[in-house]
């Protein structure tokens, strides 16, 4: 069976094959969450394990700064708003009404890709909504994962986003590219 999510569609992996690692070292001593996949996501992955990072703080993505901008030019139709320098700005003058959730995919212990995420308050006619959706704010024409296989990036983050806590009351991914666009 297929998961169909807008214009990207991804294999159905059977079971709850994740487990929740805890707590571990990374990138110059910073402690992450780690969610470990023991099923391969797409049949292309070399390994069949894959990591999922969620980063929660603008210092403790700066240790992110190199991967990011290691897979940024393989991106399809990358523009200025999916560069670090971008989101990093961005987040210090416009973050502090919301929740940062960058996921960093990692598969065989070499990034695959990041998708950078926020939680937000939205008003809505049912009252304030906790809205998971891609830090935009109406400044470009489409968002979506980085890296160059967006579909692997974009499942592996959606599983771990549903293995760990719902803190979001809507997932609205707006901005995502048309058929074709995104790769």
């Amino acid at each position: 069976p297929m998961l169909r999510f807008r214009n990207l569609v991804f294999p159905q992996i059977a079971g709850n094959a994740g487990t929740v690692g805890g707590s571990y070292r990374g990138h110059a001593g910073c402690k992450h969450e780690r969610i470990t996949q023991r099923q391969p996501i797409t049949p292309e992955l070399s390994s069949p394990m894959v990591e999922v990072v969620e980063i929660n703080d603008v210092d403790e993505l700066s240790h992110y700064r190199l991967v990011w901008n290691s897979l940024f030019p393989a991106t399809p139709n990358a523009s200025y708003f999916l560069t670090f320098d971008w989101f990093e700005t961005y987040w210090r003058h416009f973050g502090h009404d919301q929740k940062m959730r960058v996921l960093v995919v990692y598969g065989g212990g070499e990034p695959l890709g990041i998708l950078p995420l926020c939680v937000r308050r939205e008003s809505y006619r049912v009252g304030k909504v906790r809205v998971l959706t891609y830090p935009l704010d109406n400044w470009s024409t489409w968002y979506g994962p980085i890296g160059p296989n967006p579909a692997t990036t974009m499942l592996a983050a959606v599983q771990h986003i549903r293995r760990t806590p719902r803190d979001w009351d809507m997932m609205e991914l707006r901005w995502v590219a048309g058929d074709g666009v995104q790769g």
